[in-house]
């Protein structure tokens, strides 16, 4: 059991080295003044990810919905001692 879980962790910190380096770019329609129709959400980043090649499950990914355009550091968990920080570049569409 000891020897999963140290695999887990080593799955883990692997795709969060590969997520340190990725930039995942989102594009939304936008208003005057840089305001978004709606905002950006943890499901709008999954899927940002998936286009990428990314399959995290959208629990793991942690932000507060976004709702302007701009540049974002985003925390993802990827396991209890692995967490990933993804730049998120939300940009006019």
């Amino acid at each position: 059991a000891e020897e999963l879980r140290a695999q887990e962790k080593t799955k883990a910190a692997q795709l969060a080295e590969r997520l340190n380096q990725a930039t995942c770019v989102l594009k939304v329609r936008v208003g005057q003044e840089g305001k978004l129709f709606g905002s950006v959400t943890r499901q709008d980043v999954q899927m940002g990810l998936k286009k990428e090649g990314f399959e995290i499950d959208k629990r793991h990914i942690e932000t507060e919905p976004l709702h302007q355009v701009g540049e974002y550091q985003i925390k993802i968990k990827l396991h209890s001692e692995v967490e990933a920080q993804l730049k998120v570049i939300v940009t006019q569409a």
